[in-house]
């Protein structure tokens, strides 16, 4: 109770945060949250970012807990100014999860080579703020909260499946969208485990550096020895390019398959999955017993680069964003199933195969 009453005395409230600074900062923040979530309705600022890069348009796009960024941000500095006004010690805890979230969202933006005009004021500003609040005793209290903050914001930060335009009236009627047609996309048969055949087909679009297609991969190791001989499973590459290592590991994976290691040596990456610079992948090889010349030969001279970006076309024609993404006998499945959802999936697909054989 004594934090409480000292937090909302004004004599008090000073002591330990310019309250007026980091007000001022806090509504300028605010301002430039909301102002990049419009900024295509008013033109001087959409030219002024188209100039810059297409960064902002980017971040447009990306989600944090289902919220767009610009939301999160403009209630980051109202929640930064209340605690100030009314509980200064909580003004550490959440200048030190803004440090966190910028530094995660600085190392997208950077890795994508798209910088954004109004995270960086947004960044300058909760660099600022957290000048006026930090105090030497808070420094472990602030690194912690923002070590925690960038693992958590990495794991979420996403981009949404853009809608389609919504269409009423006879439009509707004479021209809908036409669903992409998976079954249509090419093969290469050196990335399929299992027989042709095979009664279900799973088609998985992923990403070497992306958390959700690690954590999915442990189910995957278990699901496909479950049904092996009723189950095609097709592999995918779709580095994203807020990935600056994956197209490289995606190319690294295939040069391991010219030596019949594809699936042992994505075990490994997936397993790394942090930066994966030619070193490592060159470690990874030889960790398989691989020919260290061969594979770094394939490695070098980009052998498989226009393969991956094929993979990557591949996935916009089936109107891919996100990874990790599955489709089940050409149907898409919504969000990352679990292991036990994979099962579930699997067994209903094998029924429906065996009631229209009968």
């Amino acid at each position: 109770m004594s934090a409480l009453l000292i937090g909302r005395d004004p004599a008090r409230r000073g002591e330990d945060v310019n309250t007026r600074a980091v007000a001022l900062l806090c509504l300028a923040g605010a301002a430039v949250a909301v102002l990049s979530g419009m900024y295509e309705s008013y033109g001087m600022f959409a030219q002024l970012c188209a100039a810059f890069s297409d960064g902002c348009k980017q971040t447009l796009g990306f989600t944090l807990l289902g919220y767009p960024l610009w939301v999160l941000g403009a209630a980051y500095f109202a929640l930064l100014c209340a605690s100030v006004y009314f509980f200064p010690p909580a003004a550490v805890w959440i200048v030190g999860a803004g440090l966190g979230f910028e530094a995660e969202l600085a190392r997208t933006l950077i890795a994508m080579k798209a910088p954004c005009v109004f995270c960086i004021a947004n960044g300058v500003f909760v660099v600022l703020s957290a000048a006026f609040v930090f105090r030497s005793r808070h420094f472990w209290q602030m690194l912690a909260l923002a070590l925690l903050s960038f693992i958590l914001v990495q794991q979420g930060l996403t981009r949404p499946v853009p809608k389609a335009p919504v269409v009423t009236g006879q439009a509707a009627q004479a021209a809908p969208e036409p669903k992409p047609d998976i079954t249509m996309l090419p093969i290469d048969r050196r990335y399929v485990m299992g027989p042709d055949d095979a009664p279900v087909t799973v088609v998985e679009f992923s990403d070497y550096q992306c958390p959700g297609c690690k954590r999915v991969h442990e189910s995957i190791k278990v699901v496909r020895p479950l049904y092996e001989g009723k189950i095609r499973w097709i592999f995918k590459d779709f580095p994203l390019q807020m990935h600056p290592y994956a197209a490289r590991a995606a190319q690294a994976a295939r040069c391991a398959g010219d030596q019949g290691k594809f699936w042992d040596y994505q075990d490994l990456l997936y397993a790394a999955q942090g930066d994966l610079p030619d070193d490592l992948l060159k470690q990874f090889a030889q960790q398989l017993g691989l020919d260290a010349q061969a594979f770094g030969q394939c490695l070098s001279t980009d052998k498989y680069k226009a393969a991956v970006e094929a993979s990557i076309q591949d996935a916009d024609n089936a109107r891919v964003d996100r990874t990790p993404t599955f489709f089940l006998n050409g149907e898409h499945l919504p969000g990352v199933p679990t292991l036990d959802g994979f099962k579930h999936l699997i067994d209903q697909a094998l029924e429906q195969s065996k009631a229209q054989k009968q």
